[in-house]
Protein backbone atom coordinates (compact mmCIF):
# COMPACT_ATOMS: atom_id res chain seq x y z
CA UNK A 1 0.00 0.00 0.00
CA UNK A 2 2.03 2.64 -1.22
CA UNK A 3 0.08 5.55 -0.72
CA UNK A 4 -0.13 4.46 3.31
CA UNK A 5 1.56 7.68 4.66
CA UNK A 6 -0.83 9.73 2.85
CA UNK A 7 -4.25 8.32 3.79
CA UNK A 8 -3.23 7.99 7.30
CA UNK A 9 -1.76 11.75 7.43
CA UNK A 10 -4.70 13.03 5.90
CA UNK A 11 -7.46 10.82 8.03
CA UNK A 12 -5.23 11.68 11.11
CA UNK A 13 -5.40 15.47 9.61
CA UNK A 14 -9.64 14.91 8.98
CA UNK A 15 -10.26 13.81 12.77
CA UNK A 16 -9.06 17.11 13.93
CA UNK A 17 -11.77 19.02 12.26
CA UNK A 18 -8.83 21.65 10.87
CA UNK A 19 -8.32 21.92 7.02
CA UNK A 20 -4.67 23.19 7.84
CA UNK A 21 -3.72 20.40 10.09
CA UNK A 22 -5.46 17.46 6.67
CA UNK A 23 -3.05 19.71 4.76
CA UNK A 24 -0.05 19.02 7.36
CA UNK A 25 -1.37 15.20 7.75
CA UNK A 26 -0.76 14.70 3.86
CA UNK A 27 2.39 16.08 3.43
CA UNK A 28 3.86 14.39 6.48
CA UNK A 29 2.45 11.15 5.10
CA UNK A 30 4.06 12.13 1.38
CA UNK A 31 7.32 12.25 3.20
CA UNK A 32 6.57 9.08 4.98
CA UNK A 33 6.02 7.39 1.81
CA UNK A 34 8.60 8.54 0.08
CA UNK A 35 11.27 7.13 2.87
CA UNK A 36 9.39 3.78 3.07
CA UNK A 37 11.22 0.86 2.47
CA UNK A 38 8.89 -0.64 -0.25
CA UNK A 39 9.84 -4.29 1.27
CA UNK A 40 7.32 -3.58 4.31
CA UNK A 41 4.99 -1.20 3.06
CA UNK A 42 2.38 -3.24 1.36
CA UNK A 43 -0.56 -4.35 3.85
CA UNK A 44 -2.15 -6.56 1.75
CA UNK A 45 -0.29 -9.59 1.19
CA UNK A 46 -1.77 -12.12 -0.54
CA UNK A 47 -1.04 -15.90 0.67
CA UNK A 48 -1.63 -17.48 -2.45
CA UNK A 49 1.52 -16.50 -3.89
CA UNK A 50 3.33 -18.63 -1.03
CA UNK A 51 0.84 -21.53 -0.30
CA UNK A 52 1.31 -24.14 0.37
CA UNK A 53 3.99 -23.13 2.72
CA UNK A 54 7.28 -25.05 2.95
CA UNK A 55 7.26 -26.79 6.55
CA UNK A 56 10.40 -25.41 7.03
CA UNK A 57 8.58 -21.70 7.25
CA UNK A 58 5.98 -22.70 9.56
CA UNK A 59 8.09 -24.15 11.97
CA UNK A 60 10.56 -20.90 12.12
CA UNK A 61 7.34 -18.75 12.44
CA UNK A 62 5.78 -20.87 15.69
CA UNK A 63 8.93 -21.42 17.15
CA UNK A 64 10.29 -18.32 17.66
CA UNK A 65 6.52 -17.05 18.00
CA UNK A 66 6.28 -19.17 21.22
CA UNK A 67 9.72 -17.80 22.25
CA UNK A 68 8.63 -14.32 22.06
CA UNK A 69 5.43 -14.21 23.89
CA UNK A 70 6.75 -16.84 26.47
CA UNK A 71 9.60 -14.20 27.04
CA UNK A 72 6.87 -12.49 29.64
CA UNK A 73 7.07 -15.64 32.03
CA UNK A 74 3.91 -16.94 30.72
CA UNK A 75 1.89 -16.99 27.63
CA UNK A 76 -1.48 -15.46 27.85
CA UNK A 77 -4.75 -16.24 26.86
CA UNK A 78 -4.81 -12.68 23.71
CA UNK A 79 -1.20 -14.39 22.71
CA UNK A 80 -3.04 -18.43 22.52
CA UNK A 81 -6.14 -16.56 20.61
CA UNK A 82 -3.45 -14.41 18.32
CA UNK A 83 -1.49 -17.56 17.29
CA UNK A 84 -4.49 -19.31 16.69
CA UNK A 85 -5.62 -16.84 14.77
CA UNK A 86 -2.12 -17.04 12.31
CA UNK A 87 -2.81 -20.92 11.71
CA UNK A 88 -6.30 -19.87 10.71
CA UNK A 89 -4.95 -17.20 8.65
CA UNK A 90 -2.31 -19.67 6.84
CA UNK A 91 -4.98 -22.15 6.66
CA UNK A 92 -3.01 -24.91 7.80
CA UNK A 93 -4.39 -28.39 8.03
CA UNK A 94 -5.47 -30.84 10.77
CA UNK A 95 -2.14 -32.32 10.73
CA UNK A 96 -0.20 -28.62 10.10
CA UNK A 97 -1.87 -27.39 13.07
CA UNK A 98 -0.84 -30.37 15.52
CA UNK A 99 2.47 -29.57 13.96
CA UNK A 100 2.32 -26.15 14.94
CA UNK A 101 1.24 -26.24 18.61
CA UNK A 102 3.94 -28.61 19.02
CA UNK A 103 6.56 -26.34 17.60
CA UNK A 104 4.90 -23.46 19.25
CA UNK A 105 5.41 -25.51 22.34
CA UNK A 106 8.77 -26.22 21.54
CA UNK A 107 9.68 -22.43 21.48
CA UNK A 108 8.84 -21.58 25.08
CA UNK A 109 10.82 -24.18 26.20
CA UNK A 110 13.71 -22.80 28.45
CA UNK A 111 16.26 -25.12 26.35
CA UNK A 112 14.71 -23.91 23.04
CA UNK A 113 17.72 -22.16 21.33
CA UNK A 114 16.76 -19.40 18.44
CA UNK A 115 20.16 -19.02 16.93
CA UNK A 116 19.91 -23.02 15.79
CA UNK A 117 16.17 -22.30 14.74
CA UNK A 118 17.09 -19.39 12.73
CA UNK A 119 20.17 -20.93 10.99
CA UNK A 120 17.72 -23.50 10.07
CA UNK A 121 15.12 -21.34 8.21
CA UNK A 122 18.51 -19.38 6.74
CA UNK A 123 19.90 -22.66 5.07
CA UNK A 124 16.25 -23.63 4.00
CA UNK A 125 15.51 -20.53 2.42
CA UNK A 126 18.68 -20.40 0.90
CA UNK A 127 18.31 -16.45 1.63
CA UNK A 128 15.58 -15.57 -0.44
CA UNK A 129 14.07 -12.43 0.58
CA UNK A 130 10.50 -13.04 -0.13
CA UNK A 131 10.31 -15.59 2.68
CA UNK A 132 12.35 -14.11 5.08
CA UNK A 133 10.27 -10.91 4.70
CA UNK A 134 7.21 -12.44 4.87
CA UNK A 135 8.80 -14.67 8.20
CA UNK A 136 9.27 -10.97 9.85
CA UNK A 137 5.94 -9.50 9.15
CA UNK A 138 3.93 -12.56 10.34
CA UNK A 139 6.14 -12.58 13.49
CA UNK A 140 5.79 -8.71 14.08
CA UNK A 141 2.05 -8.34 13.62
CA UNK A 142 1.45 -11.01 15.74
CA UNK A 143 4.03 -10.25 18.32
CA UNK A 144 2.54 -6.51 18.82
CA UNK A 145 -0.89 -7.74 18.73
CA UNK A 146 -0.47 -9.11 21.93
CA UNK A 147 -2.05 -6.34 24.61
CA UNK A 148 0.83 -7.05 26.90
CA UNK A 149 3.51 -6.65 24.37
CA UNK A 150 6.77 -5.40 25.73
CA UNK A 151 10.25 -4.04 25.18
CA UNK A 152 11.62 -7.46 26.14
CA UNK A 153 9.88 -8.53 23.34
CA UNK A 154 10.44 -6.34 20.77
CA UNK A 155 14.51 -6.93 21.57
CA UNK A 156 14.31 -10.53 20.41
CA UNK A 157 12.14 -9.14 17.42
CA UNK A 158 15.21 -7.09 16.37
CA UNK A 159 17.86 -10.20 17.27
CA UNK A 160 15.96 -12.04 14.57
CA UNK A 161 16.37 -9.76 12.27
CA UNK A 162 19.62 -9.22 12.91
CA UNK A 163 20.31 -12.74 12.64
CA UNK A 164 18.78 -12.79 9.04
CA UNK A 165 20.84 -10.07 8.11
CA UNK A 166 17.87 -6.74 8.41
CA UNK A 167 18.36 -3.62 10.38
CA UNK A 168 16.54 -2.55 13.17
CA UNK A 169 15.64 0.64 11.47
CA UNK A 170 13.75 -1.62 9.13
CA UNK A 171 11.90 -3.72 11.99
CA UNK A 172 11.04 -0.83 13.48
CA UNK A 173 9.84 0.84 10.36
CA UNK A 174 7.62 -2.46 9.72
CA UNK A 175 6.00 -1.99 13.23
CA UNK A 176 5.22 1.56 12.93
CA UNK A 177 4.05 0.54 9.18
CA UNK A 178 1.61 -2.01 10.85
CA UNK A 179 0.66 0.07 13.70
CA UNK A 180 -0.50 3.31 11.35
CA UNK A 181 -2.10 1.15 9.03
CA UNK A 182 -4.48 -0.92 11.60
CA UNK A 183 -4.87 3.10 13.16
CA UNK A 184 -5.65 4.34 9.42
CA UNK A 185 -8.42 1.04 9.19
CA UNK A 186 -10.26 2.02 12.12
CA UNK A 187 -10.21 5.79 10.98
CA UNK A 188 -11.78 4.80 7.91
CA UNK A 189 -14.18 2.53 9.60
CA UNK A 190 -15.54 5.14 11.97
CA UNK A 191 -15.82 7.20 9.47
CA UNK A 192 -18.30 4.70 7.08
CA UNK A 193 -20.08 3.80 10.59
CA UNK A 194 -20.70 7.85 10.82
CA UNK A 195 -22.45 7.66 7.08
CA UNK A 196 -24.28 4.46 7.99
CA UNK A 197 -26.17 6.47 11.24
CA UNK A 198 -26.32 9.12 9.24
CA UNK A 199 -28.52 7.69 6.50
CA UNK A 200 -30.31 5.30 9.44
CA UNK A 201 -31.36 9.23 10.60
CA UNK A 202 -32.69 10.38 7.30
CA UNK A 203 -34.81 6.96 6.68
CA UNK A 204 -36.42 7.69 9.76
CA UNK A 205 -37.13 11.28 9.16
CA UNK A 206 -35.32 12.18 12.40
CA UNK A 207 -31.65 13.78 13.46
CA UNK A 208 -29.07 12.73 16.18
CA UNK A 209 -30.72 15.27 18.62
CA UNK A 210 -33.99 13.84 18.14
CA UNK A 211 -34.48 11.92 21.38
CA UNK A 212 -35.26 8.10 22.20
CA UNK A 213 -39.30 8.51 22.58
CA UNK A 214 -38.99 10.59 18.75
CA UNK A 215 -37.57 7.65 17.45
CA UNK A 216 -39.63 5.36 18.57
CA UNK A 217 -43.02 7.38 17.49
CA UNK A 218 -41.42 7.98 14.07
CA UNK A 219 -40.38 4.16 13.93
CA UNK A 220 -43.63 2.96 14.61
CA UNK A 221 -45.46 5.37 12.30
CA UNK A 222 -42.89 4.77 9.26
CA UNK A 223 -43.84 0.46 10.01
CA UNK A 224 -47.49 1.38 10.64
CA UNK A 225 -47.67 3.07 7.24
CA UNK A 226 -45.87 1.05 5.30
CA UNK A 227 -46.01 -2.74 6.50
CA UNK A 228 -47.43 -5.23 3.41
CA UNK A 229 -49.84 -6.32 5.41
CA UNK A 230 -51.31 -2.75 5.86
CA UNK A 231 -51.45 -2.20 1.92
CA UNK A 232 -52.41 -5.82 1.48
CA UNK A 233 -56.23 -4.72 1.38
CA UNK A 234 -55.65 -2.59 -1.63
CA UNK A 235 -54.78 -5.37 -3.96
CA UNK A 236 -51.39 -3.91 -4.52
CA UNK A 237 -49.48 -5.68 -7.79
CA UNK A 238 -46.18 -7.75 -7.04
CA UNK A 239 -44.10 -4.60 -7.63
CA UNK A 240 -45.58 -2.46 -4.92
CA UNK A 241 -45.69 -5.56 -2.44
CA UNK A 242 -42.25 -6.12 -3.18
CA UNK A 243 -41.64 -2.16 -2.54
CA UNK A 244 -43.14 -2.26 0.18
CA UNK A 245 -41.32 -5.05 1.75
CA UNK A 246 -37.74 -3.54 0.95
CA UNK A 247 -38.82 -0.46 2.58
CA UNK A 248 -40.67 -2.38 5.64
CA UNK A 249 -36.76 -3.80 5.85
CA UNK A 250 -34.35 -0.62 5.54
CA UNK A 251 -36.94 0.85 8.32
CA UNK A 252 -36.16 -1.88 10.26
CA UNK A 253 -32.45 -1.98 9.88
CA UNK A 254 -31.95 1.67 10.43
CA UNK A 255 -34.16 1.33 13.97
CA UNK A 256 -31.77 -1.59 15.19
CA UNK A 257 -28.59 0.71 13.67
CA UNK A 258 -29.79 3.63 15.75
CA UNK A 259 -30.49 1.80 18.22
CA UNK A 260 -27.16 -0.43 18.60
CA UNK A 261 -25.79 3.78 18.83
CA UNK A 262 -27.56 4.30 21.56
CA UNK A 263 -27.09 1.52 23.80
CA UNK A 264 -29.09 2.84 26.70
CA UNK A 265 -31.76 2.58 24.63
Amino acid sequence: MKFLGKITGTLLGLSTGKSFFVLIGFLLGHYFDRKSDKRWINQNISFDDFYPFPEYLVQAIFENLGHIFKSNSRVNEDEIKITRELMSSLRLGERQIGEAIKWFNHGKERKFSINQSLRRFKFNTNSQIKNQTLFMRLLTESAISSPTFSQTERRILWSIAKELNIKRSEIIQLEVNIRLYRRSSRLVNNQIDKVILEDAYNVLGVNSSSSDKEIKISYRRLMNQNHPDKIAASNPTPDELASSEELTRNIRNAYEVIKKQRSHF
